[in-house]
């Protein structure tokens, strides 16, 4: 298993997350994608880790899915969802 970089040259989230950051304040500080199985059979893990601007401390998600794009959106979709209604209602 090798992981992806955290960051992508330049210190941008890699760029599978900007489509799903898009239209949320979100900050991304932190990715990591893995390799769950072999061939066909593979499945992509994402873990990220996000901030609210505005929200002491930071969320973390996690997206697990055959597509490595959907992972990362399910993992941006499930830290936003750690944030409570209020903080939620900031977005």
């Amino acid at each position: 298993m090798q992981p992806c970089p955290r960051k992508a040259e330049g210190g941008t989230p890699n760029w599978r997350l900007n489509a799903a950051v898009l239209g949320l304040p979100l900050r991304i500080d932190g990715y990591e994608e893995r390799s769950m199985g072999e061939g066909a059979d593979a499945r992509a893990f994402a873990i990220v880790e996000a901030a609210l601007p505005g929200v002491p401390g930071t969320r973390f998600g996690a997206g697990c899915h055959p597509n490595t794009v959907a992972a990362s959106v399910l993992a941006v979709l499930n830290a936003a969802a750690g944030f409570d209604a209020a903080e939620a209602a900031a977005m």
